[in-house]
């Protein structure tokens, strides 16, 4: 992504989702709960444990969005997979932001990190309610 804003498509966007919640459907809540850390997508920004982090910003929808909140979306996507609320979904990503497992300085998770994580959370719903 680099320092200026990544303009994304919508169509693309939307197949990016569609994966993503294809690759979560019909999986086991054992196997969502292993494999929740290494759900990340290409916008993972690779900050934890001294390791530089990735900048950019994304432009989606009229609004700009760090890369670190578009990642969030895939766990929108596999908590809905799981049968979690929106309610406890946003609590796990709320954990997740707070415990420093990739994420120095403990952070609270921004307004785009809770969108990215709605986004994903309802696209799933809308094909698997």
């Amino acid at each position: 992504m680099g320092n200026g804003p990544l303009y994304i498509d919508s169509a693309e966007w939307e197949d990016f989702l569609s994966a993503i919640r294809d690759r979560a459907h019909g999986k086991s809540l054992w196997w969502i709960v292993t494999n929740a850390v290494a759900f990340d997508t290409p916008f993972y920004d690779k900050s934890f444990y001294g390791i530089p982090r990735y900048t950019g910003t994304g432009y989606l929808n009229g609004k700009y969005y760090d890369r670190s909140e578009l990642n969030y979306v895939a766990q929108g996507e596999l908590w809905a997979a799981a049968g979690a609320s929106p309610e406890v979904t946003k609590i796990i990503v709320r954990v997740w932001k707070i415990i420093p497992i990739g994420h120095w300085p403990i952070l609270n998770p921004s307004p785009g990190t809770f969108e990215m994580t709605e986004l994903g959370y309802e696209h799933y719903k809308e094909l698997y309610p």
